[in-house]
């Protein structure tokens, strides 16, 4: 191990992380530098030391971030259209990649299965969402609006999958139950029955 007492790989992911904070900042001021260097800084603390989970989840996100996160920063969305949507979904993987070896350090953590929805819904894998947002639900102890958007989420990606076994209404339902304004119109919306 490189990093016999662990505060150089800390260091990095410190700086990481205040770097990947900035990076929510850029939607403001469209500066989109800080997520480069929050994945530089988070891969050297991994390399450094490959053990802690954490590390690797806010590598994820911040690939997260890169890709999905900023669609209204203009600026980001500009520089992701001219990659090819191959390139983009390389990038997914690698995302993907990173949040799976986050939980196989620390599998009772929920988050990730979260993420790994997210993910996989935003790159078209709609049956792998499904499957990470209802083991997100078995694990995390949520409030009712978070599980309110996970079920419509579940919803949307039974939905657009178009499988047949997948009663996408029974999700919008669930979600309208929980308060989601959002679940009852499209539960209306598609006619679904009661």
């Amino acid at each position: 191990n490189l990093d016999k007492n662990g505060t150089l790989s800390f260091s990095y992911f410190q700086r990481g992380s205040m770097y990947y904070i900035e990076s929510l900042n850029d939607n403001i001021h469209k500066n989109s530098k800080n997520i480069d260097m929050a994945i530089s800084d988070l891969t050297n603390a991994i390399k450094l030391d490959s053990s802690k989970s954490i590390y690797y989840y806010m590598r994820a996100d911040s690939y997260y971030n890169l890709l999905v996160g900023n669609k209204k920063n203009n600026s980001r969305h500009k520089a992701l259209k001219n990659d090819t949507w191959n390139e983009s979904l390389l990038i997914f993987d690698v995302a993907i990649a990173d949040f799976k070896k986050s939980l196989s350090l620390d599998y009772n953590d929920p988050k990730p299965y979260e993420m790994l929805g997210d993910l996989y819904f935003e790159s078209i894998r709609y049956k792998e969402a499904i499957i990470s947002y209802y083991k997100y639900l078995e694990i995390a102890e949520l409030d009712k609006d978070i599980y309110a958007r996970t079920y419509l989420r579940i919803g949307d990606s039974k939905l657009f999958s178009k499988n047949p076994e997948g009663n996408y209404c029974e999700e919008y339902k669930k979600s309208c139950d929980l308060g989601s304004r959002r679940g009852c119109q499209l539960y209306k919306s598609y006619k679904c029955k009661n």
